[in-house]
């Protein structure tokens, strides 16, 4: 059996086994009577202490019998006082219906109680008014006297408490102190209850002599019982237990009438109780001489006892031993040992190794079947089903494993179904139904050859402000669904592009030269009156069409050719260059020499946008680009949105990014809050830039790396994710935060998100900036909070621009707020941040 703890144990047991070999020769065997002299006291300690739990047993049955009877005297007492209560209300009765008069009805109701017999002698009913005046008593002396300030047996005003007790709880139980002219003094339960018709106390008393008296009969028969039960578990082999109590009186013995006999010597027995006494309060056993029982009256016996004494009855218990009795035992013990145990021990060790073969075949199992799981197999099982731990364990195992492949299949089926549910509302208009603008961008980038046409309900706000909204959204359901059956007729794919815009996409262009054909048969479909079935409307709209056929931006150019056809007043305009080229290039030539002048005279700037949390405390800034321009005095700051695309053109942008960076790094230590850098796929695909970063990061210590968290644009120009991962692995290992910059735009990787789980999801600004009018984007930004917050992502919104926006961010989960609502970029670094 080649198991290694097979033989760790056979090395054990070998040991075990010589060890107890010696042991036994050379401890065991000199010394085993003097241990079987202390075993056989330890058994009558044991014993002593088995008599001591059946006593303390009754002990606590006689304390429960005390409690059960207050408690059945307390009830009795209230039952009493209720049916006294009951009479009361039959007389009270006849003095309502006029029938007695209010004298008339006490006395015959206090008639009626005189007759009512409980308990003992002195277990009695009287009846109080208010004011302490006894109206009812066994003893007529105390008929009519005001009894208010009487006082009981411990000089207490107990009159006075009842009284104030029950009026102010309606019922109440008491006890008190009583006797009379050097009676014995007589502890009382009493129930008062207040009868407000006639507005008096009735009391119902009972002594508690009476319930020590019943007690002490209970303790008497408990004793009676004793004597048997306390023997059965006792053994007379070399002793006994006897119990005297605290008058030196014998209560239980194995031979009580000859022993009570022989111990009416006052001396004698005086004698032994004293000795018992010291034996018990200094805490040792008690060495003395005695007789047996094969030899009556020979006191020549040495024996040895330990006393335990119970207080509730007031014993003092013996368990006592024979010495010479012990000491042969011991001799019979010794011998036997010996004799035996060299024998067992080649039948323990064979057994031992049955037993770890049997026990270490199953654990080798689990063993490797546990290996087999760590890596990653989890349709691994135990086959093991001994009906043993071990068969619990490899049960248990199995199902462990069940469980965590179930779960982990229902947790990637939930994943699957959230992300596609997600995925479907990022990508659908929620009124219509229709792929909306987003899908349409992400889907247009596989298609090289295709016709877009943007059609533009002119009319829509003329019709929302005339009709009221419902309306205009029932006729952009009716034209969604003209569009869809014209779609489907031309083999054509409709998308919902805006709020009041619709756009197809052909992708069969047989004839693009007469695609103006196909443009005259979509005016015409919508040119006719739509009808409002639900409203019995009809409304006609004028539209709009912008065409793009083939070019490289599909959608800003259909984009062009619509607001073309706008200006001119066309119905349609097929997008060419001619429309855009001439202000592009002008445009293109101002922008290089601005950027180039910018660079040489240093007025590319950074400024910092802050960003507030929920409490509107500003936690951190975004640190924007500008080109700072002078107009005489006067300073302004122009947006990267007028020159950053044509500094890509003219290769300028990776010197802007880097004046940027270097100048926030630069000025980090006297900002107190964190900096927000944002960094492009372009960026981390740029070797120099790269280098550039990280020996910027690198010169920064610990504390100033942890303020910085890097906003990488989530957009359709990632196409090594790869290469994303191991970048922000590696700034994370430095300490830099990761946020998603523009989430929810035409290109949202919810799959990667998984993957990566940035800090930040931070939402593109125009989804924010119609969130309080276009219900798609409020829809949008909800599942992308639910989406991060289940995954412990923090969420912030840009663009806030009004309050509106920023309340129903609020509501909606964000924890993050950025937008000149709240706060402006501003050149921190002119104004001297300390």
């Amino acid at each position: 059996m080649k198991n290694k703890i097979f033989f760790k144990i056979c090395a054990i047991i070998l040991t075990l086994i010589i060890v107890y070999a010696s042991f036994l020769i050379f401890v065991i065997t000199p010394n085993l009577s003097e241990y079987i002299i202390d075993l056989e006291k330890k058994q009558a300690k044991t014993q002593l202490k088995r008599v001591e739990a059946v006593i303390k047993s009754k002990e606590e049955y006689l304390k429960n019998y005390r409690a059960a009877k207050q408690i059945e005297h307390k009830d009795s007492l209230k039952d009493i006082s209720k049916i006294v209560s009951v009479l009361l209300d039959g007389y009270y009765k006849l003095y309502e219906e006029k029938l007695l008069s209010k004298e008339e009805a006490e006395k015959k109701a206090f008639s009626t109680v005189s007759n009512i017999k409980y308990g003992y002698e002195d277990d009695y009913i009287y009846i109080l008014d208010k004011k302490g005046k006894v109206l009812l008593h066994p003893q007529e002396k105390y008929l009519f006297q005001n009894v208010y300030d009487l006082k009981d047996k411990k000089e207490k005003f107990f009159i006075k408490k009842l009284i104030e007790d029950t009026i102010k709880q309606g019922e109440f139980f008491f006890n008190y102190d009583w006797g009379e002219n050097g009676d014995k003094k007589s502890n009382k339960i009493a129930y008062s209850l207040y009868y407000k018709p006639f507005d008096l106390i009735i009391v119902s008393s009972i002594s508690t002599n009476d319930l020590e008296s019943e007690l002490n009969a209970e303790k008497q028969q408990t004793i009676k019982d004793l004597n048997p039960l306390i023997q059965s578990i006792t053994k007379e082999e070399l002793g006994y237990v006897f119990i005297m109590d605290k008058k030196a009186q014998l209560v239980i013995h194995p031979n009580l009438n000859i022993y009570s006999k022989k111990m009416r010597d006052e001396i004698k027995r005086q004698n032994l109780f004293e000795k018992m006494k010291t034996a018990y309060k200094e805490k040792k056993s008690l060495n003395y001489k005695w007789d047996k029982k094969a030899d009556f009256e020979n006191f020549t016996y040495d024996k040895t006892a330990w006393i335990d004494y119970n207080s509730f009855f007031g014993w003092y218990i013996s368990s006592s031993l024979y010495i010479d009795d012990l000491e042969k035992r011991a001799k019979e013990v010794d011998s036997f040992v010996i004799n035996i145990s060299l024998g067992f021990i080649f039948v323990i060790g064979l057994l031992a190794i049955i037993f770890l073969k049997r026990l270490l075949d199953p654990i080798s199992v689990l063993t490797k079947n546990a290996v087999t799981a760590r890596e990653g197999n989890l349709e691994v099982r135990n086959k093991i089903e001994t009906n043993d731990e071990l068969g619990i364990l490899a049960k248990q195992f199995n199902t462990m494993l069940d469980s965590i492949e179930n779960n982990t299949k229902d947790l990637e089926k939930k994943l699957k179904e959230r992300t596609a549910e997600i995925e479907y509302k990022f990508y659908h208009d929620s009124l219509t139904g229709l792929p909306n603008r987003l899908l349409m961008l992400r889907e247009l980038k596989t298609y090289e050859f295709s016709a877009l046409n943007l059609i533009s309900i002119d009319d829509l706000d003329n019709i929302n402000e005339l009709y009221g909204f419902e309306v205009g959204d029932k006729l952009l359901v009716e034209i969604s669904k003209l569009l869809q059956n014209f779609a489907d007729k031309k083999n054509l794919f409709l998308y919902r592009a805006g709020s009041n815009t619709f756009a197809l996409l052909d992708l069969h262009l047989e004839n693009f030269i007469v695609y103006d054909k196909i443009i005259n048969e979509i005016q015409a479909l919508l040119k006719k009156e739509i009808e409002i079935k639900s409203l019995n409307l009809k409304i006609a709209s004028d539209i709009t069409v912008g065409t793009s056929i083939s070019q490289d931006r599909q959608l800003a150019c259909a984009n062009i050719a619509l607001k073309e056809a706008k200006k001119k007043g066309k119905k349609f305009t097929i997008y060419n260059q001619t429309i855009d080229t001439k202000k592009n290039i002008e445009k293109s030539i101002y922008w290089k020499d601005e950027i180039k002048s910018a660079l040489k005279e240093d007025r590319i700037i950074p400024v910092f946008q802050p960003i507030f949390d929920k409490e509107e405390k500003i936690i951190k800034y975004e640190v924007l680009m500008r080109i700072e321009k002078r107009d005489k005095d006067e300073i302004y700051y122009i947006s990267p949105a007028q020159f950053l695309y044509i500094a890509m053109q003219i290769k300028q942008y990776f010197s802007l990014s880097k004046r940027i960076i270097k100048k926030s790094f630069q000025y980090i230590d006297k900002i107190d809050k964190d900096i927000s850098i944002n960094i492009s796929f372009n960026d981390i695909m740029n070797m120099e830039f790269i280098q550039f970063i990280k020996e910027k990061i690198d010169a920064l210590d610990v504390k100033n790396r942890k303020k910085i968290v890097f906003e990488i644009l989530e957009s359709e120009n990632i196409t090594d994710y790869e290469i994303l991962t191991q970048f922000i692995q590696e700034y994370r290992k430095k300490g830099i935060r990761i946020a998603i910059d523009d989430f929810g735009t035409g290109f949202s990787n919810f799959s990667y998100i998984l993957k990566i789980k940035p800090d930040y999801i931070k939402i593109d600004g125009s989804l924010i900036k119609e969130i309080d009018t276009d219900f798609n984007s409020y829809e949008l930004v909800k599942a992308i909070v639910s989406f991060s917050k289940s995954l412990g992502i923090k969420v912030i919104a840009e663009y806030i621009h009004s309050k509106e926006v920023y309340e129903i961010v609020k509501k909606l989960g964000v924890d993050e707020f950025q937008g000149y609502y709240l706060g402006k970029p501003e050149n921190l670094i002119e104004q001297n941040i300390r």
